[in-house]
């Protein structure tokens, strides 16, 4: 995957908040007078949404807060930028409250994960699964790929058991491997949150969220990158392959992570 940047801010007043408006769907909110801010993240984790080191930057000018809640809306994306965040979250001096808005899925799930306090929506939901890739080479090469994989399933696994400690390496990694939707009630059961609550407005205007479509055709150009990479590798071994194309009319995939 490529490096990504940090996202560019410029900072807005409204009322008695600063509001920081990115290009992403995200936002750092901090009230006047109050040792309380607020982080949304109402996007895809990596480079083409919420990054680690966009998150790092904002942390650093709230070190002085008492609270940080993270409101979280997200079908997730890279592995490792959710694991980055999540360890971010979890090294701060101040407490961490985190609200699933939405859906907290694949990545986004172990950003949650970070919570010292993590409450659900009631209509919201919480999605864990395997880590993937996309991967070519011969049988050696795609055993050590596979690998990798198992390798990063771990992290993840301990990522979540530091919220939910109770939980098994081998219930967790069922899990993952069943692809698990979990409501907020479901959540709390197995130890990945602590409370349902009903519904409620943001504290701030959220920045636009990307419709299933924009959804599927970002995926469908990263899929398509990625085979053109492999076209250009393999070339010299004579064996084409055929590069994705996104149609307007297809319907979105299912969340992933990595």
């Amino acid at each position: 995957m490529p490096l990504c940047a940090p996202l560019a801010f410029s900072p807005a007043r409204a009322g008695d908040l600063e509001v920081r408006r990115p290009s992403a769907p995200y936002a750092l909110v901090r009230e006047d007078g109050a040792r309380r801010a607020t982080l949304q993240i109402y996007g895809e984790i990596g480079f083409w949404g919420v990054t680690a080191a966009s998150v790092a930057a904002d942390l650093a000018l709230v070190r002085d807060i008492d609270v940080l809640t993270v409101r979280i809306s997200s079908y997730g994306g890279e592995a490792f930028e959710g694991l980055a965040i999540h360890n971010l979250l979890r090294a701060q001096p101040f407490q961490v409250e985190v609200v699933v808005d939405g859906i907290a899925a694949s990545a986004a799930s172990v950003i949650a994960a970070a919570g010292d306090r993590v409450v659900v929506a009631e209509s919201a939901m919480i999605m864990i699964h395997d880590p993937w890739l996309y991967a070519v080479g011969n049988a050696e090469e795609l055993r050590k790929q596979a690998a990798i994989l198992d390798k990063i399933k771990a992290a993840l696994i301990a990522a979540y058991r530091r919220k939910a400690p109770d939980l098994s390496e081998e219930r967790l990694a069922a899990l993952l491997s069943d692809e698990t939707w979990l409501t907020g009630a479901e959540a709390v059961a197995l130890g990945l949150a602590d409370a349902v609550v009903a519904d409620e407005a943001a504290p701030v205007q959220p920045a636009p969220t990307a419709s299933a479509e924009g959804l599927f055709r970002a995926r469908a150009a990263i899929g398509e990158r990625v085979v053109a990479s492999l076209q250009a590798a393999i070339a010299a071994r004579g064996k084409p392959i055929a590069a994705p194309s996104a149609s307007a009319d297809a319907p979105a995939p299912e969340a992933s992570q990595d």
